[in-house]
């Protein structure tokens, strides 16, 4: 593959080639023809020629190890970077990924909306969360995309505020408990990471089963009752905070008892209590940590 900048090339278009390639961006050969060749916008080794193509080259350790090399080889910050964002319902990790993406220039991935689109998916198609086989194939068969703010399209349509209603919230654990959903969304989910050029992750398997490989991983936590206010103040519902509790308490017990991709701690993630902190101190601590890390 040919350098990002050439020494022979005039002053200007060298300075933007670095500027670019410490972007995030690649220059690539579109085809075979030595003159087919364009910047690629989706971060370092994102893709792989087959052919006269450009494909997204498959997820892998591999893959974020490379990333890794050109970040340290080139000076690069946040190119490639994958921030893992863990956490049981209600701990936050919608906001704070969502902040701390915007505050690193970083794509977002809701990974619990993918979940949450296929059981919207399943009420709009009258499909049983019981019938697992029929689930599985929706999970496979639906359009899932985002937007440039990370909010979620099923089939070209969006999916908020529908995917937030009381009645997915009641489906989405059985749903994300079957493993074929898992096995059919997961993959959607590296092709994503893949794409771009850097990305927060937040889900209940982010760190564990979909990203172990992040360059920095965090799980969110805050007591049953604190989380059952934010989810009430966030429904404008504060008189429901019992109610809300208990919900949050039986998709806990769903989350972590599933036997593929529990909600659980893993070895080596920074965990987090948020009991005392809002959002935004949330997200400063987490910038502290990963500054820190960096620099090390």
């Amino acid at each position: 593959m040919r350098p990002w900048c050439s020494l022979a090339t005039p002053t200007g278009l060298a300075t933007r080639c670095c500027r670019m390639a410490r972007a995030g961006w690649l220059w690539m050969p579109l085809a075979d023809r030595k003159t087919s060749w364009s910047w690629v916008p989706a971060g370092p080794f994102a893709w792989q020629r087959v052919g006269r193509e450009l494909q997204p080259r498959p997820y892998s350790p591999r893959l974020l190890r490379a990333r890794r090399s050109f970040r340290e080889l080139m000076g690069v910050d946040w190119a490639g970077m994958i921030i893992a964002i863990d956490g049981p319902a209600g701990a936050g990790k919608s906001t704070i990924a969502r902040a701390l993406a915007s505050a690193l220039g970083l794509i977002f991935l809701d990974t619990g909306a993918m979940y949450r689109a296929v059981a919207l998916a399943c009420l709009r198609g009258d499909v049983s969360a019981s019938d697992q086989e029929a689930v599985a194939r929706m999970a496979s068969e639906v359009h899932l995309s985002f937007d440039d703010e990370g909010a979620i399209y099923l089939d070209g349509e969006p999916g908020e505020p529908d995917i937030r209603s009381e009645a997915v919230d009641e489906l989405v654990s059985p749903v994300a408990a079957i493993p074929a959903v898992r096995a059919a969304i997961v993959p959607k989910q590296h092709l994503v990471a893949t794409r771009h050029g850097g990305l927060v992750a937040e889900g209940r398997d982010v760190t564990t089963v979909v990203f172990p490989e992040a360059d920095f991983r965090f799980f969110l936590d805050a007591s049953p009752r604190e989380r059952a206010r934010r989810r009430a103040r966030q429904m404008g519902q504060l008189e429901r905070v019992d109610e809300i509790e208990r919900s949050l308490a039986r998709r806990d017990a769903i989350d972590s008892g599933r036997a593929d991709s529990p909600l659980r701690l893993g070895a080596g993630v920074t965990h987090l209590e948020t009991d005392d902190l809002d959002a935004q101190g949330v997200v400063d601590l987490i910038l502290a940590t990963v500054g820190a890390r960096a620099d090390d």
